[in-house]
């Protein structure tokens, strides 16, 4: 293992990265993995992409911080099923009843 040279530069990295991935897949990804195995749309919880993106990434952030497992979905976000499983806990609470 190599020690980091910048911790400030290693962070902009991983949140371009971040960045990155959402617009690249996660924007359709999370969404579709709230419906096809929460059965849960997020248009129907009135929650917009932007809003989306900010939960997700707290919801992650709070949940796994900078964990990478061997078995990852995604190199980015490697616990990606879990992460949306609490996603939509989250999302339901806020569902109007």
């Amino acid at each position: 293992e190599y020690p980091l040279y910048d911790e400030e530069d290693h962070g902009a990295l991983t949140a371009e990265l971040a960045s990155q991935m959402w617009d690249a897949c996660l924007r359709f990804d999370v969404p579709a993995l709230l419906a096809g195995h929460h059965d849960l749309d997020p248009d129907a919880v009135g929650i917009t992409d932007d809003e989306l993106r900010d939960a997700f990434s707290r919801v992650y952030a709070d949940r796994f911080g900078d964990e990478y497992a061997d078995t990852a979905v995604s190199v980015t976000f490697p616990q990606l099923d879990e992460a949306v499983a609490v996603l939509a806990d989250h999302l339901r609470a806020r569902r109007p009843r």
